[in-house]
Parts: C-alpha cells; structure tokens; sequence
C-alpha cells in the first residue's frame, strides 16, 4: 500500500496559530460575538449589546440611539413600558403623556395630594370632597380653596379681603372702608340692609331698611325731574326752602280767623274745622277767614299785598249739593266771597266749587274772572288744596300735588285791599247744606 502524503506535512513545531483578530467584532460562538469590552447578540438595529464601557442597549446598533438602554450609572431610557407592580424613586421626569388610575402623592393627610380617574383634583385630605377639601377642583370646575391670593385678593375661609374691601359669605356682607369710615352692604341683618358712616347700623348718618325706610342726616337733590312718593321735587324742595325765606302762618283751633255765619254753623276742634253754610231748606253763608288786626298781613311792617309771592295749602273734604257754593282761596279784605255758581269778579285767586258741583280754578283783578277746568278730583275725599301765586304772572292751581289748572290773565295786583285767607260754604235759596271739613295745619306762605 503506498501512504505517501498527496500534501505537505507541517512540523510540529510550525503549529497552527490565529495571528490576527477580525476586525468586526471579534470571536464567534454560537451566534454570541464576544471581545475584551462587550457582548452581542444579533447585529444592526436588531441586537442586543453588553458593553463594560456604555452599559446595555438593544433595538440599535449605536447605544445613544437605542429605545432601550441602562448605562453605568443606572439610568434607564425606554420607549415605553408596563409595569405591574409598584414604581419607587426619588425623582422623575416624564416628557409625554402619563396614565394612571389615580394619582395619589403624600398618603391621605394634610400635606397629601390627588387625582382620581373621574378627573378631580385635591389636596390635604384622602378622599374628595368639594365642600370640605382645603383645595380642590371637580371635573366640572368647580373650585375651592380657604386660602392663598386672587386677582391682589386675600382668600380665608369665609372672605376675600382687599385694601378696605371685605366680601364676607359667612356674614353675607360687603364692606367697604374700615372703622366708622365705611360703607356697608348687609343680607343678613335684621333690620337693615345699607349703612354709611358708622360700623354700626343703628348709629350711621345714613341707612337704609330692608323695608326700604331711609334715614339721612341731610339730603340734596338736584334734579328737578326727581320724585319723592310721587311728588316733585320742584314741588318738595320750595316747601323745605320756605321755612328759612319766607313767613309761614299755619292754621289751628286758636288761630284767631274771623267768622261769620248767617245761616248754617262752624264748629272748630283740634284737628278740623267744620264749616256748614244753610240749613235744610233755609240758604245761607258761613265764612272762615283772616281780619285786619292779624300779623298775617303785616311782615317787618310792610304790608302784605297781591304784588307778593304766596302760597296757600289746605286739605279739605267737601260735600256740596244743588245750588251751593264753596270757596277756598285769597280774596280782597272789603267783601264777602258772595258768588253765584262760582262767578265774581272783585279780586280773588282760589278754588270754587259750582252748583252742579263741578271744582274749577279761579282768578279777577276786580273787573273780569278768568277761569279753569279741574278734573279727576274726588271732592268728598281727603285731597291738598294747593295755590301758588306769582304776583303779576301767574297762579297755579295744585291737588294733591299735581298741577290742575294755570291762570296767566285777569290776574290781580296792587296794595290796596290786601288780600284775606277766605274759607266759605254757601247755600243757595234751596238744596241740600254745603259742608265743608278743613283741617286746621293749613298754611299760608309769604316770600319775605
């Protein structure tokens, strides 16, 4: 047999030997590279490398762009995950969207903070509660908190503060200022609902009632256009003014008027005067008026004459019937308001009732009367009577207030036979008594 080697035979000592490491990686086993810094296994962006230099990574080939990797120092990068038990750390930074069952950091005591998967947020206690969490936030919005500052307001338990400003929910109060420097709005008091100018109610210059009662310590109004009670203030304001600027003679049971009576009566208590003109079928007059020797028509030793300003305000009730007359109103000092169904020309400004009862305005300058209509008066009512006279203009003709009639023509004028305050209840030869009921705080005012 011939066993001549077809090869060359290498020695011994020229052993085989690997004098170079491949500069991929390094050695191969089992699809597991291995060199002197790392391990992998797989290669490009699916692998999985162990590196004594970087740390562990896997989904890249390069550690930095790996979606998951821990380097040396313990800092874990992943993409995403899901953990089944408890997450302990002492910091974190999540860059994206974070979902969760419920939030809950601090335990369930005051230093504790919440968010339940309904979507409310709370602090300081373990279960929410919009009334009583000391902060909370419902998922519908709704906010609470007993402290902390909003919009340069100090938020307590029950009120929002501010410099001089208290809105106060438990008190259900407004106040602003502070001591007896404030203005305060109240819900809740008893009695009142504004104050000004005292901490207390009962005490301030100015308050106002629940009930709408107002007390002031003075009052200026400005508008003519204002009304008080339905009354003007054109009209209010003159009557304050005439205490100060003008004489004032107001009626009573002793107030000295004249009367005179032909057939009839009149018959004076405390509050009203009764003044009856006829009786039954007899006619007759009663009259009520000033005379001579009163102050009334003697101010600061002047005379007083038609070239002044007054005014005349009566309240009366009136029963009138077929042929009578009344009168109320200024009439010269020489006659007897006489009149035939509300006609008379000697000097006179006042109100007359006709024989068919009808109530008109009426003023003569001693030859003609000029006249006006007065409607919507109920005369057996207890109305105001009122007559403002302008000397050589006009004379307005009030009831209760309102402006009724204006006389510009016919007006009266003069010194001579000054005029008297006349009240007269007339009946005509027939018919039933003219009654006539005044009550005794009339006045008349005279500009100074």
């Amino acid at each position: 047999m011939d066993i001549t080697p077809q090869t060359d035979i290498i020695s011994y000592r020229d052993k085989v030997s690997q004098t170079q490491v491949p500069e991929v990686f390094g050695t191969q086993m089992g699809g597991m590279q291995l060199n002197a810094t790392s391990t992998q296994i797989g290669g490009g962006n699916d692998i999985f490398k162990i590196d004594s230099q970087k740390g562990i990574h896997l989904g890249a080939a390069s550690f930095a762009d790996a979606p998951f990797s821990v380097d040396l120092q313990g800092n874990l990068h992943a993409t995403s995950g899901t953990f089944s038990g408890d997450i302990t750390g002492a910091t974190g930074t999540f860059n994206g969207s974070l979902v969760a069952g419920s939030i809950d950091i601090g335990g369930s005591d005051s230093t504790s903070f919440h968010v339940d998967s309904d979507g409310n947020m709370w602090l300081g206690a373990g279960t929410f509660n919009i009334a009583t969490n000391p902060f909370a936030v419902s998922n519908a919005g709704v906010v609470r908190a007993i402290s902390g500052t909003i919009g340069g307001f100090t938020l307590g338990t029950t009120t929002l503060t501010a410099t001089n400003l208290t809105f106060d929910s438990s008190e259900q109060r407004i106040t602003l200022g502070s001591s007896n420097d404030v203005v305060i709005m109240d819900a809740d008091d008893a009695t009142y609902r504004l104050w000004i100018g005292n901490a207390t109610a009962a005490s301030a210059p100015f308050n106002v009632t629940k009930a709408g009662v107002v007390t002031a310590s003075s009052i200026v109004i400005t508008t003519a256009n204002s009304t008080i009670n339905g009354s003007a203030i054109t009209v209010l304001q003159p009557r304050a003014e005439n205490l100060y600027t003008t004489n004032v003679f107001l009626g009573s049971k002793v107030d000295g008027l004249s009367t005179t009576v032909t057939v009839g009566g009149i018959t004076r208590d405390q509050i009203n005067t009764q003044i009856v003109g006829g009786s039954g079928g007899a006619g007759g007059i009663a009259r009520l008026y000033t005379a001579a020797n009163l102050g009334f028509r003697n101010v600061g030793g002047n005379v007083i004459s038609w070239d002044q300003n007054i005014q005349v305000i009566v309240g009366a009730k009136i029963q009138n019937g077929t042929t009578n007359d009344m009168f109320i109103g200024l009439l010269d000092n020489t006659v007897s308001p006489a009149s035939t169904n509300g006609v008379l020309t000697t000097r006179h400004i006042g109100f007359f009732v006709k024989q068919d009862n009808t109530l008109i305005a009426s003023c003569a300058d001693g030859t003609t009367q000029s006249t006006g209509s007065v409607s919507g008066v109920t005369q057996t009512d207890d109305n105001v009577y009122r007559i403002v006279w302008t000397a050589a203009t006009s004379a307005l003709f009030y009831v209760n207030d309102v402006l009724k009639a204006t006389l510009t023509s016919n007006i009266p004028s003069g010194t001579t036979n000054p005029p008297d305050l006349h009240f007269m209840a007339q009946q005509g030869a027939a018919g039933t008594q003219a009654i006539m009921l005044i009550k005794n705080n009339y006045q008349v005012i005279i500009t100074l």
